[in-house]
């Protein structure tokens, strides 16, 4: 189930996070770019990641325990309602009943509940991603 934390390959991703932030580049077990789940699979192919002065990492469950490594961080919560949220992972391949079934009642589980946990939560509908950028930049210190 894609929608649970337990698809995502806690160990390997922080040791490729402390990587990144001691700036040794990472090679990641399969390729973003040709990522596909219509057959249940992953697409094979790592991509090379480069170390960069600001590392940002996205991703559904970076907030829940045992997800970030300790790197000094500013975590970061958008927060938006769940039509608006879930409308990038929808795929053609989901029926509403897995959509109401699955992908809600999950989000709602695993999301929308990190939201205590962010340092920094953002307006994902009504703010322009320039003000949110300005923000997150801010509070970084470097603006």
């Amino acid at each position: 189930n894609w929608d649970s934390p337990d698809a995502v390959h806690r160990e390997r991703l922080c040791s490729d996070i402390l990587s990144l932030a001691s700036g040794r580049s990472v090679v990641t077990p399969y390729n973003s770019d040709t990522f596909s789940i219509s057959n249940g699979n992953p697409t094979a192919g790592g991509k090379t990641i480069l170390p960069r002065e600001l590392l940002i990492v996205e991703g559904l469950f970076m907030l829940l325990p045992g997800f970030s490594p300790m790197v000094p961080v500013l975590s970061v919560f958008v927060e938006c309602r769940v039509d608006v949220a879930l409308r990038r992972r929808l795929r053609p391949i989901m029926t509403p009943d897995y959509i109401s079934r699955v992908h809600i009642p999950m989000f709602y589980k695993h999301v929308a509940s990190q939201k205590h946990c962010a340092d920094l939560i953002l307006d994902g509908e009504n703010v322009s991603v320039e003000q949110n950028a300005t923000l997150i930049l801010t509070r970084l210190n470097l603006q």
